[in-house]
């Protein structure tokens, strides 16, 4: 009889620290991911980096993980159901609904679409006028859009004014 009130315990407090089962508390933030181990749900790809990364989680708990961008674009395009995303920027992860994005072809990403996301618009204009990247987008510019290649994103003029 002893032995069962101590497992029961000891069970009691391993649930309530967390550490037997998630709390409430888990499913606020973004996706937690295993670098080096967890894949892609996208492309199935392992995840080495945070760089590019992306995590969403839909509204009944599944979660997705991304080394790419694009793979987060093409995901949320054909699932079904309402999803949060996070993105990965210089800042850390922030809702991917508050993030700017642009496609700089300067920039090596996992899967070659060189989409980045930033933290705030004039970080991304930042690099727009540096560099051939196209313009900013929002969120739903960006989920918009209908490709990763550079037709898919608008094109920020050139110094002339042209396009």
């Amino acid at each position: 009889m002893r032995r069962v009130a101590l497992s029961a315990v000891v069970l009691f407090f391993l649930t309530w620290s967390g550490f037997g089962c998630h709390g409430a508390d888990d499913t606020q933030g973004p996706p937690e991911i295993r670098y080096g181990y967890d894949l892609c749900t996208y492309c199935s790809m392992t995840i080495d980096t945070a760089d590019h990364a992306a995590v969403a989680r839909s509204g009944s708990g599944e979660e997705a993980r991304f080394d790419d961008l694009s793979g987060l674009r093409s995901f949320l395009r054909t699932s079904e159901g309402l999803w949060k995303a996070w993105v990965h920027t210089k800042e850390g992860w922030i809702p991917a609904e508050e993030a700017w994005y642009l496609r700089d072809p300067e920039e090596v990403t996992p899967m070659g679409s060189g989409l980045v996301a930033f933290a705030d618009r004039g970080a991304a204009l930042e690099v727009t006028s540096d560099s051939d990247a196209d313009a900013p987008q929002s969120w739903s510019q960006f989920l918009d859009a209908a490709t990763t290649n550079s037709s898919s994103m608008t094109r920020r003029p050139d110094k002339e004014g042209t396009s």
